[in-house]
């Protein structure tokens, strides 16, 4: 890593640069006085481009806006908040299990259930989605999609590896060792969980239209 990548202070073009960039691509909203949250999410990548600052960095991608898709996409990906946990607030999950899944399978005898969680992060709660429909609706036909702008938390996601840190956030013991393996890299997800969720990058700000339609139009949950 360059030693002074983070030494010299954003300036407020390049802060305000961000700012627009980050809420036009992603509508993410930093606010002002964050500029060593700046400074410090971009200083890697700062470094991996051979930039001797952040203000380099974004002087570069301000040079070229049309030539740059990949590094703009990292920028993006390295100032994108990933906060997620296993069956995080609890209540969606008992709301599904109680109410939306009851009722659909009320509904719609035999059909298909589709779910899609849209800002999926590393995976934890589509997952959470996948343990609740086989511990409590194992007969029930079901696909889910995970999506999220960032490719490199896709990744993670479509790997379903987790750190121990991780586990202990939200994630029940008894499920944890009922759907989980541990390895020397970590706890990965039973096969044929992981094989039930299906991820992909979308940002929510751009089209839609790689998602796949419902498979029934019978009612709406």
């Amino acid at each position: 890593m360059i030693a002074d990548v983070q030494a010299v202070p954003l300036s407020v073009p390049n802060f305000d640069f961000v700012r627009e960039f980050v809420a036009r691509e992603a509508a993410i909203v930093i606010d002002k006085g964050k500029e060593y949250l700046v400074e410090t999410r971009l200083a890697n990548l700062a470094a991996r481009n051979d930039c001797a600052s952040v203000n380099a960095l974004v002087d570069l991608i301000r040079a070229s806006r049309d030539g740059a898709a990949a590094l703009r996409s990292s920028v993006v990906d390295a100032l994108t908040t990933n906060e997620t946990l296993f069956f995080r607030d609890l209540n969606p999950f008992d709301a599904l299990r109680e109410h939306v899944i009851p009722e659909f399978q009320a509904k719609c005898p035999g059909q298909q259930f589709t779910i899609w969680s849209a800002a999926a992060s590393t995976g934890q709660e589509a997952y959470s989605i996948a343990m609740l429909l086989a511990d409590h609706f194992p007969a029930q036909s079901a696909r889910i999609f995970g999506t999220d702008l960032s490719p490199s938390v896709i990744e993670r996601a479509k790997a379903g590896l987790y750190q121990q840190v991780e586990v202990n956030r939200g994630l029940p013991a008894k499920l944890l060792f009922k759907h989980f393996k541990q390895t020397p890299e970590g706890w990965r997800i039973d096969d044929a969980l992981r094989r039930r969720v299906q991820f992909s990058v979308l940002n929510l700000l751009h089209s839609w239209a790689h998602l796949p339609p419902a498979t029934s139009s019978c009612c709406e949950t």
